[in-house]
């Protein structure tokens, strides 16, 4: 081969090469079809277990699997907390001085506070206090008694003898159990907190409140246990007239801020803050502080919630 062979032959061979740029390209392409396919596949999977999802029957508005996700979550962050974890308290002087009324379900302005008294079910001994009643649900906050006739969001019926009559797999007929007045509660430690009041519609302030330790009251009238011996897992409350009610796991319970509070600012309650008897419990939205108690009682069965049944968390922490 020539010298005037070798260039001309390297040229050539040059020549036919592709270019690099190319070759890039191409495999860009591969893999932007294999990427677009592959997001279309995902999307159409995402889209049909969205739609499975929305088609599963649902509880209190939330379809069953999301209703359970928030579930799982509350119970993830209860094992990791339980009540070790405390709200921030404030000094007194940062409290408002006028507290902002908020929510008026269940406060029935035909409650006579001179007539209120606190049911409480599901005891242990019971029957051997002097505030023992058969029925509690004998006892009447008004002097019309229709007022305590209807209940529309339960198909309740109270007889002439004060017998509740619930149906969706509530207590039928005479409840057992104790009816206090506010002297009872009063009787227990007086506590007082500074505490920031949380709404769900993104407002707070912080609140001078004073009452007693929930967990007091359980320790002063201890439920019925259960037959391994252990407290049970919920406490539920009610208003007097029943339309509006919150359930509490028993840790939220004994925690040590959760109050039943009956003083704003040294001062009773009014009226549109609850009066006589609230629920405070600062690890909460303020839809789970129940204002006007009618009733306590304890179950192993989570009670009903009137938020959780339109499309809330039951648990309602922030």
């Amino acid at each position: 081969m020539s010298l005037d062979d070798e260039p001309q032959s390297l040229f050539g061979a040059n020549e036919g090469a592709k270019d690099p740029d190319d070759a890039v390209r191409a495999q860009a392409r591969r893999r932007t079809r294999r990427s677009f396919l592959a997001g279309a596949v995902g999307a159409a999977g995402l889209y049909g277990a969205w739609r499975w999802i929305l088609g599963r029957p649902e509880i209190g508005q939330v379809p069953a699997p999301l209703r359970h996700a928030l579930d799982f979550n509350a119970d993830i962050s209860h094992a990791i907390f339980g009540n070790r974890g405390l709200a921030p308290t404030f000094p007194i002087s940062h409290a408002v001085s006028d507290v902002r009324v908020n929510g008026v379900i269940g406060l029935d302005p035909a409650l006579r506070l001179d007539r209120w008294c606190l049911q409480v079910k599901n005891l242990a001994d019971a029957q051997n206090s002097p505030h023992y009643f058969a029925n509690v649900n004998i006892w009447k906050y008004a002097d019309d008694p229709s007022i305590m006739a209807q209940d529309d969001s339960l198909d309740t019926y109270v007889d002439g003898e004060g017998n509740l009559d619930r149906e969706n797999g509530l207590p039928k007929g005479p409840e057992p159990g104790l009816l206090l007045t506010m002297d009872a509660i009063r009787a227990l430690p007086h506590v007082e907190m500074v505490t920031q009041l949380k709404c769900i519609e993104g407002w707070s302030e912080v609140v001078h409140w004073g009452g007693a330790r929930l967990s007091d009251f359980i320790h002063a009238y201890p439920p019925a246990r259960g037959a391994h011996g252990r407290l049970p897992r919920y406490v539920g409350l009610e208003t007097p007239d029943r339309q509006y009610y919150v359930g509490l796991r028993m840790d939220d319970a004994m925690h040590p801020q959760t109050l039943l509070c009956y003083e704003i600012n040294g001062q009773p309650l009014s009226i549109d803050h609850g009066a006589p008897l609230r629920l405070v419990t600062p690890l909460k939205y303020g839809i789970k502080h129940l204002k006007q108690i009618g009733s306590i009682s304890f179950s192993d069965a989570r009670p009903r919630d009137y938020w959780m049944e339109n499309a809330y968390d039951y648990d309602e922490g922030h």
